[in-house]
């Protein structure tokens, strides 16, 4: 199960993030399956901090997906983090499926 805690969701031209937040499907009792049904589904990026990478690796799915590497943030400064580096995550995703940012670094691992 996810325990969700990001507020926001980030949509710029053709690339959609999908953030579970507290009022999303089941809240944070929503199960990681359904969340991967939904954005692979809708063609949406799965953004996670620590959930989701295993089932990528060994099964592809999500299709897309974000790791935040971050350390413990607050989710004003996780939007900020995300919205800084907006122009490098849509650069990324149009040659990968899975990346990683940091504070300072957005890593294409695919």
């Amino acid at each position: 199960m996810l325990n969700c805690h990001a507020v926001f969701v980030i949509g710029y031209g053709n690339v959609g993030m999908m953030l579970c937040t507290p009022s999303t499907w089941r809240g944070n009792q929503t199960p990681d399956s359904d969340i991967i049904l939904i954005a692979d589904r809708d063609g949406r990026i799965v953004v996670t901090k620590d959930d989701f990478v295993q089932s990528f690796l060994l099964r592809n799915t999500p299709q897309r997906l974000m790791l935040v590497a971050s350390g413990n943030i607050g989710n004003a400064e996780l939007e900020r983090l995300i919205s800084a580096a907006l122009p490098a995550i849509i650069e990324a995703f149009e040659a990968a499926h899975y990346i990683e940012i940091g504070r300072n670094s957005v890593i294409v691992h695919e």
